[in-house]
């Protein structure tokens, strides 16, 4: 199957008349979970730099957070959590809902992998132990969590990880913030950002390379020598036939020496981005840089940050849910009245990102697909807002010229899984010519198509 989102370039030949646009994800106005009273464990916020994971019938959802050790969350509708007892860590005479605590130890990320040949690995946790490397954690069940010889695994790093497998080539993808910030920076050394370290048992990992910075563009606002834009973490996972990812991007607009008790020193709001790349290696941030999971209006638990994600998103019928933690503050805020909670993006399948096109004549080509005769009859599918506008769809050989019999096809409407179906009754795409799929339209957006045997 081929599943294509129309997040970058790499697969059209040709585009006339179309803009990439960021869809603003739709927030929850209240956050799914956060601290609560008789729960000391939790007063000062509860983190998701962690995992959100469907549970492992199907029936419901689990949810790996964070507050000075991983926390454990199940929901039946995602939504609203319960934060059982699990008799396995006992603060102050008080049951609690931790299934891994260590000292030091911050944030985590989790992996669900029922295949690994060890059951004892079907979990797979990657955790920052304090500032400055990662350790790595196992589990059969994701509550009883064991440490191999040799943690910290990764001596390297900041805090801020997250991790996820590739699925061609089976290698471990750790997303990790480079090196702590510093109160003065030289350029990009000092700043908060991301490199990747990969491995192909999740114990050996390679060297940090540097993978994704800040530009230009992040510091075009900055009127003052200590103003800078900072990468505070990033997210990607596979996703159809590439990867998308979320990254919280932060404006420093204030360090304060020294900061009150309890206070960051560094002041600012954080927004996020969205992401996109082939092979989980190499990235490139949209053309549109709005933000893809928007700030909150003031005084609303995420008007001041979006400051991490989970590692992965959530697919729940014909949504993409992705979880994150939120801050009703700027970065910088004194507590109280800052707090720190975790809140729930949506957006429709496929549509984090797309292609639009206003009033005039607007056309694009993809590149060139084979099928092959052993592929089965294959059909198209288009995930398309046409609502008050046009789109036709037609094949076309790699020298532009229309194949006969697959021209005219005409999408209305607003859908998530519009079928092609030419004038001539044809539904099934040909598998003994190379073509391209080629759309003409107005006042349209593309989402992503599907070729599905």
């Amino acid at each position: 199957m081929v599943h294509e989102l129309f997040a970058d370039d790499l697969r059209l030949a040709t585009s006339s008349g179309f803009e990439r646009v960021v869809i603003p994800a739709t927030r929850l106005d209240h956050p799914v979970v956060e601290p609560e009273n008789g729960r000391p464990w939790e007063a000062n916020g509860t983190y998701l730099y962690g995992t959100v994971l469907p549970d492992e019938d199907g029936g419901g959802y689990r949810m790996w957070y964070n507050q000075n050790g991983m926390l454990y969350a199940t929901s039946e509708d995602g939504i609203h959590w319960h934060k059982p007892a699990l008799g396995r860590y006992v603060i102050d005479g008080q049951d609690t809902n931790y299934v891994f605590r260590r000292s030091p130890f911050t944030l985590n990320s989790v992996l669900y992998e029922p295949d690994d040949p060890d059951p004892s690995r079907a979990y797979k946790c990657l955790f920052s132990t304090g500032q400055r490397n990662f350790g790595v954690a196992f589990s059969p069940d994701g509550f009883s969590w064991s440490e191999p010889d040799g943690n910290p695994r990764l001596a390297f790093g900041s805090e801020v990880g997250n991790v996820v497998r590739d699925p061609l080539t089976g290698e471990y993808l750790g997303y990790l913030r480079r090196q702590l910030p510093r109160l003065e920076v030289d350029g990009l050394e000092g700043r908060r950002r991301v490199g990747l370290s990969t491995s192909t048992d999740f114990l050996a990992w390679s060297p940090l390379q540097a993978m994704i910075n800040p530009d230009q563009i992040d510091d075009a606002w900055a009127t003052e020598d200590w103003h800078r834009g900072e990468f505070y973490g990033m997210a990607g996972a596979p996703y159809g036939s590439q990867y998308i990812g979320l990254l919280p991007v932060f404006r420093v607009t204030d360090i304060y020496r020294p900061p009150a008790p309890g206070q960051s020193p560094y002041e600012g709001p954080i927004h996020c981005e969205f992401i996109s790349s082939r092979d989980g290696r190499t990235w490139q941030r949209c053309s549109d840089r709005s933000p893809v999971i928007p700030n909150g209006p003031a005084g609303s638990y995420d008007a001041g940050a979006i400051m991490n994600v989970a590692n992965t998103p959530v697919l729940v019928g014909d949504e993409i849910w992705w979880y994150y933690t939120a801050i009703n503050t700027t970065h910088g805020g004194t507590r109280p009245p800052k707090n720190i909670t975790i809140g729930r993006a949506a957006w429709r399948r496929d549509r984090m990102v797309g292609l639009r096109c206003g009033a005039g004549n607007a056309t694009l080509e993809t590149t060139d697909i084979v099928l092959g005769e052993n592929s089965g009859p294959a059909r198209l599918f288009v995930n398309a807002d046409v609502t008050g506008g046009a789109l036709r769809v037609e094949l076309c050989q790699p020298n532009g010229r229309p194949l006969p019999g697959y021209v005219g096809a005409r999408l209305r409407g607003d859908s998530l899984r519009h079928e092609v179906v030419w004038p001539n009754g044809e539904r099934r795409l040909p598998d003994d010519v190379p073509f391209r799929i080629r759309f003409r339209g107005a006042r349209a957006t593309l989402f992503s198509y599907v070729v599905e045997a």
